[in-house]
């Protein structure tokens, strides 16, 4: 399974390419629907481009792709920056719904988000970025209710990332059931080189805008359909 990570937080200053407004996100998701990804998370944005968490603009996007493009998986994240403060409120506002969301738990208040994602009855990838997050996870009681773990290392240094996968690995693998997927995706510099390191271990992998602006090697922005194209021909 390949996931696009459509648009995170980036703005237009980092590329002209990211996708911002409504028809933009939608024209993005058909492409790369089309191209062969069969799960898509973005970042849901306000008619001003902003990140944001609000009831009305999750069901205005939402409802907009569905039209667009049905069956697809959509997620969408709930990182804390987005709305500091009020994000829980947000969700238990929500009247429509994604398939799934992203819970980060690295951030201080993970388990009151995935409480109110869980009350819901939507999907959780749980985001563990290191060591401490897998540790949050464990600890919190709802691992088993997480239908898939995101291995997400910050560090852009090829080598650290692959360590703190791995150490991650150790200690969540007496703790996954058969019914979880694992995906891993890297950040900036380790996008590609964990993209295939996913590959080989039988994990489900993403690439995006989100992640990385370029292609392997390259230095002009590209679209996000060309690095599904990409990926998808090295035989992810």
């Amino acid at each position: 399974m390949l996931q696009v990570a459509l648009n995170g937080r980036r703005s237009r200053t980092e590329s002209r390419f990211v996708p911002l407004t409504t028809p933009a996100i939608v024209q993005d998701i058909q492409l790369c629907v089309q191209a062969g990804v069969t799960s898509v998370h973005f970042h849901v944005r306000d008619k001003a481009g902003n990140e944001s968490l609000r009831a009305a603009d999750v069901a205005a996007q939402l409802l907009a792709i569905r039209e667009a493009v049905p069956g697809i998986p959509l997620g969408i994240s709930t990182g804390e920056w987005i709305t500091p403060g009020e994000r829980l409120q947000h969700i238990e506002r929500w009247e429509v719904i994604p398939d799934f969301v992203s819970v980060n738990f690295g951030e201080p208040d993970h388990l009151e988000i995935a409480q109110a994602v869980l009350a819901k009855e939507i999907g959780i990838e749980a985001g563990v970025n290191h060591l401490s997050a897998a540790h949050n996870l464990i600890r919190s009681g709802l691992l088993p209710q997480c239908f898939r773990i995101l291995l997400e290392p910050e560090e852009e240094e090829l080598g650290k990332a692959i360590q703190t996968v791995i150490a991650i690995e150790a200690l969540l693998s007496a703790h996954l059931t058969s019914r979880q997927s694992l995906l891993l995706h890297g950040t900036g510099y380790t996008c590609w080189p964990l993209l295939e390191l996913a590959g080989s271990k039988g994990y489900q992998a993403r690439i995006g805008l989100e992640d990385i602006l370029y292609l392997p090697g390259g230095h002009e922005p590209v679209d996000n359909v060309t690095m599904v194209q990409y990926a998808l021909r090295r035989s992810y």
